[in-house]
């Protein structure tokens, strides 16, 4: 198994709630303690995660481990969007991302977008190993951005999100591999960020259809995105994708559709957070 710089796991206790029952980290990152800003679900611990380095650089590979045990909730996140610096011809910067969320347990992986200076390069992996009982709320996504104003593109970008059921089965699978964007025309050439959430929860195939309503509902109130929510195969959650004309918009795009999915799961938005807004 390949050496991870942070490794985390929860775990629940009936008085202290969620907690923290293994913290190791190092370069380039570093944490802070835990909030406990939500009383639904009972017990959920807020982690923001902090990068000392406070970009992605060309010879970066980043690994990254997280397990929510039975009956623990996680919400972790990011202190602010990640800059992705150019890379020399023949680099890539990688970033892997393992999370393990056992059955009772509620994991939320939401962290801020990665911003793609012009001739960067990065290939990121996202696993999720759900137990069947288990929930998860997830999100990734991009910006384009030339401190120029020039339309200077990335040089790659990959990225895989994967669901895997016990036993090693996977479930579902994303993936997309960019070398520089597409041309865009039309309407398109407007939008310049983009993501994708992901909710894996145990529930029906009627609430997964009405989970999606929920989304395009709120989503189709704000203004420069364009968005569509569907249920995922085997109907393990449903999956939101969201094209947004600059980095604020894609993130409260974002934003709603984590809103939606608690009010979904838990018949509450989530506490207010001083940096969301939905």
């Amino acid at each position: 198994m390949t050496p991870a710089q942070l490794d985390l796991s929860f775990r629940w206790h009936p008085n202290r709630g969620t907690y923290l029952d293994r913290r190791v980290f190092r370069w380039p990152f570093t944490l802070s303690r835990g909030f406990r800003l939500d009383a639904i679900p009972s017990g959920m611990l807020t982690l923001i995660l902090q990068s000392a380095s406070g970009a992605i650089l060309a010879d970066d590979a980043l690994v990254q481990r997280i397990c929510v045990r039975a009956g623990a909730a996680a919400h972790i996140t990011t202190q602010a969007a990640t800059i992705v610096y150019r890379a020399p011809a023949g680099m890539c910067a990688t970033d892997v991302m393992e999370l393990q969320v056992e059955d009772g347990g509620m994991i939320e992986y939401l962290p801020e977008p990665r911003i793609l200076f012009p001739e960067s390069s990065l290939s990121q992996r996202l696993l999720l190993r759900a137990a069947h009982f288990g929930t998860a709320i997830l999100s990734e996504g991009f910006v384009l951005h030339d401190p120029a104003d020039q339309g200077r593109p990335f040089r790659r970008y990959a990225a895989e999100l994967v669901i895997e059921r016990p036993g090693g089965r996977i479930a579902a699978m994303d993936r997309i591999d960019l070398e520089r964007m597409p041309q865009r025309g039309g309407r398109r050439t407007q939008y310049a960020a983009y993501g994708l959430m992901l909710v894996v929860a145990p529930l029906p195939p009627s609430a997964l259809e009405t989970l999606c309503r929920n989304i395009t509902a709120r989503l189709d109130e704000t203004t420069g995105i364009y968005a569509a929510a569907s249920v995922l195969p085997e109907e393990v959650g449903i999956g939101l994708r969201i094209a947004a004309t600059d980095g604020l918009r894609l993130r409260t795009g974002l934003t709603a559709g984590w809103f939606a999915a608690r009010q979904h799961l838990f018949g509450c938005n989530p506490a207010p957070r001083r940096k969301d807004a939905a």
